[in-house]
C-alpha cells in the first residue's frame, strides 16, 4: 500500500525521468541538463626542441572569430595542461614560451568530447630585430653553372 506522503516523491522522481505519460519535465531541467553537460576537454603536452617537456609554457584559448582570450593556463612540470570548455563549438589555442616562436592551434569540439595534442615548440631566432642577417653573396648574383660532359 502505497502512503500519501510517498505519492508525491513518486510523483517527482516520475517527472524528472520522464517515465509519467502525459507529464513533461520542466523547462528548468532542460535548462540545467543543457548547463551541466559533459565539458570538452582539450590535452596536450608541450616539448621543446629536443623532446623534452616545457614546463610554464602559457596557454590561451577562445571561441573562433572572437578576439578576447578566454581560458588560461601554464603548462605543468611535465609539460602537461588540461582545459574544460563548453562542447559544440570550435576554438583557437595559442601557446607561447620564453625563447621559442608562439604556436597556433585549432580545436574543433563539435564531434567528440575530448582532444589530446602534442605540441613541439621552435626556438626563437638568436638574433635580434634591429640585425640584418649576414649574407654570403650579393642577392643578384647566381651561383656558377656546372659543366657536363
Amino acid at each position: 500500500m502505497i502512503r500519501m506522503r510517498t505519492l508525491p516523491a513518486i510523483a517527482l522522481i516520475g517527472l524528472l525521468a520522464g517515465r509519467v505519460p502525459g507529464v513533461t519535465a520542466p523547462s528548468c531541467y532542460a535548462a540545467w541538463q543543457k548547463q551541466n553537460a559533459t565539458p570538452f576537454i582539450v590535452f596536450a603536452t608541450v616539448f621543446n626542441e629536443q623532446g623534452f617537456a616545457l614546463p610554464g609554457a602559457e596557454v590561451r584559448l577562445r571561441r573562433a572569430g572572437e578576439t578576447k582570450y578566454r581560458w588560461q593556463v601554464r603548462s605543468d612540470r611535465s609539460g602537461e595542461f588540461a582545459m574544460r570548455v563548453p562542447p559544440g563549438g570550435e576554438y583557437e589555442l595559442s601557446i607561447s614560451a620564453k625563447g621559442y616562436q608562439p604556436i597556433a592551434q585549432n580545436v574543433d569540439a563539435r564531434q567528440t568530447n575530448r582532444v589530446d595534442l602534442t605540441l613541439h615548440m621552435v626556438p626563437a631566432s638568436k638574433q635580434k630585430k634591429d640585425e640584418k642577417p649576414a649574407k654570403d653573396k650579393p642577392a643578384g648574383e647566381k651561383p656558377p653553372e656546372e659543366k657536363r660532359e
